[in-house]
């Protein structure tokens, strides 16, 4: 890498690559440039992830970056522009081409048909799969006011109660003709809640898509003293049952004694994975649960984003019967599974 220093002329605000005023760049460059238009920013990348995308400070040569045209994450060594607001396939702009655009002949609004949806800070023609869409931006948790409408869309929700709701309200559940839609562990009306338990179980009735995270911890199972909230009865776990999708993450770091198994999830299909756990990636956290022998995830065919983590269960078999990797959409996709029960241990249970 070659670093130069250079005094700007006063008209370029901080950022030129010549003394010159014809030498300023482009006010949307954020770290540099090779020259004055919006395509001559300096190209930055990474090793590491931020926000599923990689950077790695190079010199300004372009390679479209994988992971922001809708197909997943970026694996390492892919680059970008450094951009003061948005990167448009490698121009830095102030805003994402917009669904509709203005005619001044007609006076009407037009759709574009350069449009591109708001992605981190990318613009780009596709969401990725398991994000959502609001108006022109790629979004992961759906608005307390909106619903989905089957095909990652947001539209105003139906509600039960007076409308609008007041500000800051936010509706726990929808009702839609694909089922109920409620909130996950730390989103909207469980927004404070840290793991299912005893005082928030029965938001769960009949609930066939979880917008969020579903977070099982020792305090929700055996109970939390403090906050005066008893333990979890066992019986109450099979509201789980109706459950078909989970779009964030499946965190199970606690379980009853005497469910030797997950099968209140035999109906779960998808697990989106559109937030993932505590920045570690993970979609599906199987940890340390002594009692459970078997998944029984029945239905699952899909696991959108994150990696599978499941560690140190000792009676757990029949895990290794499971294609995991099938269930992937993206290259990127992990399955970490060790220190469980082995498998010729297991055999003579089948």
């Amino acid at each position: 890498m070659e670093v130069t220093k250079t005094v700007c002329a006063e008209q370029c605000d901080g950022r030129c690559f010549g003394p010159y005023v014809s030498d300023c760049c482009h006010r949307e460059c954020a770290g540099g440039c090779s020259g004055p238009k919006d395509t001559d920013c300096f190209w930055h990348s990474s090793d590491k992830l931020i926000g599923n995308l990689a950077f790695r400070l190079i010199s300004p040569l372009y390679r479209p970056l994988a992971g922001v045209d809708g197909r997943g994450a970026s694996s390492g060594g892919d680059i970008a522009a450094a951009c003061t607001n948005f990167n448009d396939s490698g121009a830095c702009v102030t805003q994402c081409p917009q669904p509709f655009v203005y005619n001044p002949t007609s006076f009407q609004l037009e759709h574009n048909p350069r449009a591109k949806y708001t992605y981190g800070a990318f613009c780009v023609k596709k969401c990725p799969h398991n994000f959502v869409v609001d108006h022109s931006s790629c979004v992961r948790a759906c608005p307390s006011n909106k619903m989905e409408d089957g095909n990652n869309v947001f539209l105003p929700a139906p509600h039960t109660g007076p409308w609008p709701p007041s500000i800051g309200q936010s509706l726990d559940h929808v009702v839609t003709t694909r089922g109920r839609v409620c909130d996950g562990i730390g989103t909207g009306s469980l927004q404070t809640a840290q793991t299912v338990d005893a005082s928030n179980i029965d938001k769960f009735v009949n609930c066939t898509k979880i917008n969020g995270n579903l977070i099982f911890l020792i305090t929700g199972i055996k109970g939390d003293m403090y906050h005066g909230i008893g333990p979890l009865d066992p019986e109450r776990l099979n509201v789980f049952r109706t459950v078909k999708e989970i779009t964030g993450f499946l965190n199970i770091q606690s379980w009853p004694e005497n469910m030797t198994d997950l099968g209140v999830f035999s109906n779960l299909a998808t697990i989106g994975g559109r937030s993932l756990y505590s920045g570690s990636g993970i979609s599906l956290l199987i940890l340390k649960q002594r009692w459970i022998s078997s998944l029984q995830f029945q239905a699952l065919d899909e696991i959108s984003a994150g990696n599978v983590y499941i560690f140190n269960n000792s009676r757990l078999c029949f895990y290794n019967t499971v294609n995991w990797t099938s269930l992937f959409r993206t290259p990127s996709q992990k399955v970490l599974i060790r220190n469980n029960r082995e498998p010729k241990e297991c055999s003579e249970y089948r």
